[in-house]
């Protein structure tokens, strides 16, 4: 029996025709709206499992699709297929390469390629990333884009009541003999102050676009800083590890290897710990649900329910429920999240103009009262 060699390139066509683009020649995509760093991702993820099942040289094929980015996410596909064109394994070039896919996804590869899962893997992910494709950090960044605009429009006013007004109004009081301390617009220092806080928060919210946008500076702050003090419980975080064992329980692989691959690549500490720790109670004696529930990666009563159930694919399908109900659990508090922010910055600058306004019309009303017979 012979092996046919991978299939290079199946529509060799095309392929001439996508190598002979012009990079300068007009398209729609370079001018189209925002997509989400998930979304790109998963589109990535969906020729990856093409080539897979194919048996597509992945070089080529990932610098075909580089040219239908843009921005950043373009140069990290080129650097990705650089790697795979110099001989690297192409899973090895995407732990080279961060956020190409996303973590989770990287660590759900892996394990499928050292437990010969590949296949299942890749449906199973093309199956949450279609579920979850809520467009949540589309709505995040385009509501932080919004209101650094308002926020740019507000102190373009501020800074002309400063410059253009004010010192007319200052002439008038001086010319009329009314003190400057008849009004709080009168005063430099107040007016200083609320532009030097308007301008902070401009600052801010352009500081929160350029977090939304740079993935680098995004990934330091959640590893440095968020992982600290505000890292999501660990029922949350541990979702993906569900997800990726209800594939290996469905294929009938072991547990203790994929806890033994899923500790060593995992990026979160406690999740690691929580899977060394399942991983050694089950060479000790434990059962599998048991080893899960003692490291605080599952609850007593999500092992009841796994050890009730006798066949792997009701075991399989059980893990996919409980990870599914963390992540919809995660996206809630995220939404009302977003719900709280968008308020606050909407009374900060409510505040903002109706100390603007209200000092314009006391002002106002003193020269018609210093003017009145």
């Amino acid at each position: 029996m012979t092996h046919e060699p991978p299939n290079s390139d199946p529509f060799p066509a095309m392929t001439a025709s996508l190598g002979d683009r012009n990079p300068f020649v007009f398209r729609l995509s370079r001018f189209g709206a925002w997509v989400s760093l998930s979304r790109r991702q998963n589109s990535l993820l969906e020729l990856l499992e093409i080539i897979h099942r194919e048996r597509l040289e992945p070089a080529p094929w990932i610098a075909h699709y580089a040219l239908e980015e843009r921005g950043w996410y373009r140069r990290r596909l080129r650097r990705f297929s650089d790697r795979v064109a110099k001989g690297t394994p192409w899973l090895e070039a995407l732990e080279q390469t961060p956020d190409v896919l996303s973590d989770d996804q990287v660590l759900a590869l892996r394990l499928a390629s050292q437990s010969g899962t590949l296949g299942p893997t890749f449906a199973s992910l093309r199956t949450r990333a279609t579920s979850n494709e809520s467009g949540s950090d589309s709505h995040w960044t385009s509501m932080m884009v919004y209101w650094s605009v308002v926020g740019a429009i507000l102190i373009g006013v501020l800074f002309f009541f400063e410059y253009r007004i004010l010192p007319n109004l200052r002439q008038i009081y001086h010319h009329l003999e009314l003190g400057p301390s008849a009004n709080s617009l009168m005063r430099a220092d107040p007016m200083k102050s609320a532009i030097a806080i308007g301008v902070a928060a401009v600052v801010l919210l352009v500081a929160g676009i350029l977090l939304g946008w740079s993935v680098s500076i995004r990934r330091w702050i959640r590893k440095q800083w968020m992982g600290k003090w505000f890292s999501p419980p660990l029922a949350t975080i541990s979702a993906p590890v569900l997800q990726m064992l209800s594939t290996n329980v469905r294929e009938g692989r072991p547990i203790v290897g994929a806890l033994s691959t899923l500790a060593k690549y995992h990026s979160d500490s406690r999740v690691q710990q929580g899977l060394l720790l399942a991983r050694n109670e089950i060479e000790q004696g434990a059962t599998e649900w048991e080893s899960m529930q003692t490291s605080g990666l599952i609850s007593s009563l999500e092992q009841q329910a796994l050890e009730s159930c006798q066949g792997k694919d009701s075991q399989a399908w059980i893990l996919e429920q409980l990870a599914s109900k963390r992540e919809l659990d995660y996206r809630r508090r995220q939404s009302l999240f977003e719900k709280c922010v968008h308020p606050v910055i909407v009374l900060f600058f409510g505040g903002l103009v109706f100390w603007l306004a209200s000092s314009t019309l006391v002002s106002i009303y003193g020269l018609v009262t210093a003017l009145a017979p």
